[in-house]
């Protein structure tokens, strides 16, 4: 999505939130999550196979304060959105929600070493972006849609200009605390300048 369409969706989202302060009901969460799910179910192939990893792994979606992301996730099987952009009053069918739980889904199924690389975020923003693009039928705009259209692969020129292009859209992104490569394979790299792939730089 373009920036002011994310601000002007962050603003609704900020106000719903604050419109009530008391704590959500256990059934309330659980009423929110099973219509985020419901979303996210009526749509491609590729969001019913995360619906099915959602239910087989017995992933739950909570709140918490967070500085400079929409969404996280933890190893605790959580997806925590963030409390001053959403609640439980949220639309549970706002595109920039159900691409921000698809994101952190999809870096649950890469695993904890994939998705900490800068090459587990270029596939997870891919997947949340375009996924948001199929939603709304919109163009995103620079820098989005120059990482769209970065090649996902072991390229490290590739990788070092998608950190760039996230850097340049959310400033306070953390993306420079990343390795390019999973740990275990940019280790290999730093030793051989071999890629995963075998071939050389």
């Amino acid at each position: 999505m373009d920036e002011g369409q994310i601000v002007k969706e962050w603003i609704i989202n900020y106000h719903q939130c604050m419109s009530s302060h008391k704590k959500p009901s256990y059934t309330e969460l659980v009423e929110f999550e099973q219509q985020i799910y419901e979303e996210l179910g009526k749509e491609s192939e590729l969001t019913t196979r995360e619906v099915e990893y959602i239910s087989r792994k017995k992933i739950h979606i909570r709140f918490s304060e967070q500085k400079f992301s929409g969404a996280r996730w933890t190893l605790f099987k959580n997806i925590l959105l963030n409390s001053h952009s959403y609640s439980v009053s949220s639309d549970p069918s706002d595109p920039g929600l159900l691409s921000l739980v698809l994101h952190e889904i999809h870096h649950m199924r890469q695993g904890l070493i994939t998705a900490m690389s800068v090459y587990g975020e270029l596939d997870a923003w891919q997947v949340g972006y375009r996924f948001y693009q199929r939603l709304t039928g919109r163009t995103l705009k620079d820098p989005l849609i120059q990482l769209l259209e970065i090649p996902l692969s072991w390229s490290r020129p590739n990788l070092v200009k998608a950190k760039q292009l996230m850097k340049e859209f959310s400033p306070g992104y953390r993306i420079d605390w990343y390795s390019l490569y999973p740990i275990h394979l940019e280790i290999i790299w730093r030793l051989t300048h071999h890629q995963p792939d075998g071939l050389k730089n």
